[in-house]
């Protein structure tokens, strides 16, 4: 009888476990629990109903997988309902827009469908108001990025769009996977930018027909402000063919023993001086 007990707790003990584990790791519990007498069927159980939860489950966390023609039912024809626009393959309800996405509305086009690439091209025509997005720009496609994550912001998300960027799984297709990878690049050439151009920022420049061009630096210059002025050079960046006017840290302004100056990228303007903050310019 003692044992018995023991046998009979140990299965329920093994049951509650198996309640708070995913699938694959409750089947190895049945295996374990295999020759306990009340265990195995106990478990098999709670794991069948478990199973039967999981959908709903995903419905409550908004991760339903939406078809075309399902979305196609939520565009702006409709005078009633709910409206749902697609951007790169995710969906978003918009009904609290109505008055932009409805009847009549200015984006009432973006509708019942995934028109990613009018987002940027400003191609409203059924042509242009399509998915194809890879023969994109990498700036398009960034702006198209910020698009997405203002209607992640904005509204509420639906679900997955069944085509070109998910799968009937709701994975990414390799276009998508592309697409990404071409945005994360793109990101990342614009924050390496953004750094060189906090290193070297941009020169002020003037021109006028009695004194011709004038280039020199300030504490703020191309939109950046700092504690030192700097002196200008001429800079040269691969891929582009003219160079562009920056301020360089002097020397003189820095705590640093190592001079900018000396960057082999940086060439002085002909007919200035070295040190001085302002240089004309002969065209």
């Amino acid at each position: 009888m003692f044992i018995k007990v023991i046998i009979v707790l140990a299965s329920v003990a093994i049951a509650i476990l198996a309640f708070y584990l995913h699938q694959y790791q409750a089947a190895i519990m049945v295996d374990i629990a295999a020759g306990l007498p009340f265990a195995s069927s106990l478990i098999q159980t709670i794991i069948h109903s478990r199973s039967e939860v999981t959908p709903s489950k995903a419905n409550e966390v908004n991760d339903e997988l939406i078809t075309s023609e399902q979305l196609k039912r939520y565009g702006s024809s409709k005078t009633k309902g709910k409206l749902y626009l697609s951007i790169l393959g995710q969906v978003f309800d918009v009904t609290k827009g109505k008055m932009h996405y409805g009847v009549g509305g200015g984006y009432s086009f973006f509708t019942g469908r995934d028109a990613s690439r009018a987002f940027v091209t400003g191609d409203f025509t059924e042509t242009g108001l399509s998915d194809d997005v890879l023969n994109l720009s990498p700036q398009e496609l960034r702006a198209l990025k910020k698009w997405h994550n203002f209607y992640e912001k904005e509204y509420k998300f639906v679900g997955k769009l069944i085509g070109r960027f998910y799968n009937n799984q709701g994975h990414k297709t390799p276009y998508l996977i592309k697409v990404e990878k071409i945005i994360q690049e793109a990101e990342n050439t614009e924050r390496e930018s953004e750094a060189e151009k906090l290193k070297y920022p941009p020169c002020n420049t003037e021109w006028s027909a009695s004194k011709g061009s004038r280039v020199w630096c300030s504490n703020k210059s191309g939109g950046i402000s700092r504690d030192w002025i700097g002196v200008p050079r001429k800079l040269f960046l691969v891929g582009s063919p003219t160079p562009r006017c920056v301020c360089v840290r002097h020397p003189n302004e820095s705590h640093s023993e190592e001079s900018l100056l000396n960057d082999p990228r940086l060439e002085e303007y002909p007919g200035c001086h070295e040190d001085a903050i302002s240089c004309a310019v002969k065209t």
